[in-house]
């Protein structure tokens, strides 16, 4: 993910209808980011034909807004600002590696968040903020996880699932969550390019 405007500025880069292809959502930091790189790495080696997240994208998302104007992105972060501001800062710890989807038929390699009461408050306050704009917003349970992968043939699958198995209960270590992220994304030929928008402060707590 690269750098963007400060707090509150929008300098946004717009799709040719005016819109801003956009998500909220936590960096893990880059304690966190390093380990996950390096199963990234060890999972690559197995063959299988996954497409891999960047290290500099691998984010925890939250809600994912969309193509939203520039109007909206505003009234977003401005909610947000206010719906997070009363949550104090909480630390997560990130480990496990699992799969979602069918049995044998894996579609997401991910790491795990820990269940925590904080975050899922801080998941209903977003979705809060992200309610205010007259959009569609996916409404399945929300499950904390950071997207590792997304899993494209059968080839290798095996050797995948035998590297996954090993590191079922590795600990990628802890995230500091003082902040929420809006970042806006740009697809292109080469993969999704993120770019920080806006950051939600927590309070001190």
């Amino acid at each position: 993910m690269t750098s963007g405007p400060a707090h509150g500025i929008f300098v946004s880069k717009m799709k040719a209808d005016g819109s801003i292809r956009s998500f909220v959502a936590l960096d893990p930091g880059q304690m966190v980011r390093i380990g996950l790189e390096r199963a990234i790495r060890k999972m690559a080696g197995t063959g299988a034909h996954v497409t891999w997240v960047p290290g500099r994208n691998l984010h925890c998302s939250l809600v994912f807004l969309g193509n939203i104007t520039r109007d909206e992105l505003q009234k977003l972060c401005d909610g947000l600002d206010a719906c997070v501001a009363c949550i104090p800062r909480f630390t997560l710890e990130v480990s496990r590696v699992g799969t979602f989807g069918r049995p044998g038929h894996p579609r997401v390699v991910w790491a795990g968040l820990e269940q925590h009461s904080r975050l899922a408050e801080l998941y209903n306050s977003a979705f809060q903020a992200a309610g205010m704009l007259d959009i569609t917003l996916d409404r399945r349970p929300f499950r904390g996880h950071i997207t590792l992968g997304r899993v494209r043939g059968a080839h290798n699958l095996d050797a995948l699932q035998k590297c996954l198995n090993g590191m079922r209960d590795q600990s990628f270590g802890s995230m500091v969550v003082e902040q929420v992220q809006v970042y806006r994304s740009v697809l292109s030929s080469t993969g999704a390019e993120y770019t920080l928008e806006h950051s939600a402060s927590l309070c001190m707590g």
